[in-house]
């Protein structure tokens, strides 16, 4: 049936029909981009949305078996083979330099050939990994150093676990400013849509998370620790 609007009630109706659709329409928006394309607030709403999360721990539960049943209300569940736009950038930007350049150079190696196709029908130079790698140096060397820190540490005393704990509180407060800085680096240098299919298309369908991060905490992160 097709619906006419005349006169001024008509008019009025249509314009809150088109309104109506309109903010649907935004509504629905971001389960119809890609996931590289959603916004940070966007990813936060529905990463943080109680029905969402709840479906998710239900669907982690349902592949897990009888024996793990997560009840707690606030546990995030993320399954990057599901939902990788409820990531944030820089928990992909750090999967991503993990696996690429982390302490077993065979399976870096490995990583970086299995997203080498992807790299390079996005537009990629083939110096891209080199090219990554010197711009993330600073990040890598404060993951060796965390490596270093963090090995005898059962055997250490309480003064010592002490002393040490506050060593890797202030390489994480550097390291979280240092990854936001060099992750826009990334975009700005590689093109921002470009790495972020990188990161959401390549990156993600092998991560998954389980999080008792707020949206605030994820926001914090994400902007630097600032």
């Amino acid at each position: 049936m097709t619906r006419e609007y005349t006169g001024r009630r008509g008019l009025l109706a249509l314009a809150a029909s088109m309104a109506l659709c309109s903010d649907l329409a935004y509504a629905a928006a971001p389960e119809t981009r890609r996931a590289a394309d959603w916004t940070l607030e966007e990813r936060l709403e529905m990463r943080f949305n109680e029905e969402s999360m709840r479906a998710r721990r239900h669907e982690a539960a349902k592949e897990a078996g009888p024996e793990w049943a997560p009840d707690d209300e606030g546990l995030n569940i993320i399954s990057g083979t599901r939902n990788p736009e409820l990531f944030a950038p820089h928990e992909l930007f750090q999967s991503l330099l993990h696996n690429a350049y982390g302490p077993i150079q065979e399976s870096g190696a490995l990583y970086r050939d299995k997203l080498t196709p992807l790299c390079r029908a996005l537009g990629f130079e083939e110096t891209f990994w080199g090219d990554l790698e010197i711009m993330a140096r600073d990040l890598l060397d404060v993951d060796r150093e965390r490596r270093r820190l963090n090995k005898g540490f059962a055997t250490m005393s309480a003064a010592e676990r002490t002393e040490l704990s506050e060593k890797v509180n202030a390489l994480q407060a550097w390291y979280c400013r240092d990854r936001a800085r060099i992750l826009e680096e990334a975009m700005v240098t590689f093109g921002r849509e470009k790495f972020h299919v990188l990161l959401y298309h390549g990156v993600a369908p092998s991560v998954a998370i389980t999080s008792e991060a707020t949206a605030e905490q994820v926001r914090f992160i994400a902007g630097g620790c600032q």
